[in-house]
């Protein structure tokens, strides 16, 4: 009898470990096809700009394009800037703008980025720049929503809509002949795509999202976390302060992880060389999360 539960043990212990590896994997594939399903839902949010405004090398689109990225970051510009400074996260989401949304060559982000950053300089007013938004828009009033969408993306990239950054927007809702019913449902579309991304992360947070084998991999990862923590800053890596709060880390921490995911790169046609960097930084992320979440012991 004591020979044949000898016998059994081991055979216990290995069906055991064969469920759990089970129950990891199952987990693994439904946060993976969480993600997929959201981040379709949000991608069919996003709005599609006209083509001729992002072909680059071609001589005669060329002042078409100067133009709109005169007058499109310039607003972004008058919104970032409306409580006085312009932060990271604005200049990130602006960054975003050009890239995710317009979906620009890299010369063509210098220089929409170049109007963004010599907007403060330049003697060319508010309502300028709108009208001329309006006047190259006149037929496409779909595209008028998508000037407003973008400045409430702005708006909202640190968290929250001043009265400043609200007035603003405001005025350039008049100024593209838009109602202010258009303005409240851009608002509510906003909403709701915020809500999205962070029922993403919950259910991303729930049934642990880092795929098959995350507990055997923990220690490894940990240890990596622990040099880092050490050596490179891992603050510096997310763009966080020692004195933000855990929420605010944990935030930051989900936009980048958003922005650098390898699948997201892939996605936009990235050339390879453009993926592996945005891996290796991937995974810097990571590891300069952990490193914070061992230090402040958090999960």
């Amino acid at each position: 009898m004591e020979r044949k539960l000898h016998e059994q043990d081991p055979l216990g212990t290995r069906i055991d470990a064969l469920r759990a590896r089970a129950a990891s994997l199952i987990a693994w594939v439904q946060a993976h096809l969480t993600r997929s399903y959201y981040e379709a839902q949000i991608q069919l949010k996003r709005r599609q700009w006209p083509w001729h405004l992002r072909v680059p090398n071609v001589p005669f689109l060329k002042n078409r394009q100067n133009r709109f990225f005169d007058a499109m970051f310039g607003m972004l510009a008058e919104v970032a800037g409306a409580d006085g400074s312009i932060n990271s996260d604005e200049r990130e989401a602006v960054q975003n703008f050009a890239t995710d949304n317009l979906r620009l060559s890299a010369l063509q982000v210098i220089t929409a980025l170049k109007f963004f950053r010599e907007t403060r300089e330049s003697s060319r007013s508010f309502d300028s720049r709108a009208n001329d938004l309006a006047d190259m828009f006149r037929l496409r009033p779909e595209l008028r929503r998508n000037v407003i969408d973008a400045m409430i993306d702005m708006a909202y990239s640190d968290s929250t809509m001043n009265v400043h950054e609200d007035r603003i927007i405001r005025r350039a809702v008049s100024i593209l002949r838009l109602s202010a019913k258009d303005y409240e449902e851009l608002k509510e579309e906003h909403a709701a795509e915020e809500a999205l991304r962070n029922k993403l992360f919950d259910v991303e947070d729930r049934i642990g999202a880092e795929g098959p084998g995350r507990q055997s991999n923990r220690k490894a990862r940990a240890n990596a976390a622990e040099e880092l923590l050490f050596s490179s800053g891992p603050y510096d890596v997310l763009g966080c302060s020692p004195s933000d709060t855990s929420t605010q880390i944990k935030r930051r921490y989900r936009k980048l992880v958003l922005q650098y995911h390898p699948d997201r790169m892939a996605a936009q046609g990235l050339p390879e060389e453009f993926r592996e960097t945005a891996k290796k930084k991937f995974q810097e992320i990571q590891e300069a999360y952990e490193a914070i979440e061992m230090e402040r012991g958090f999960t």
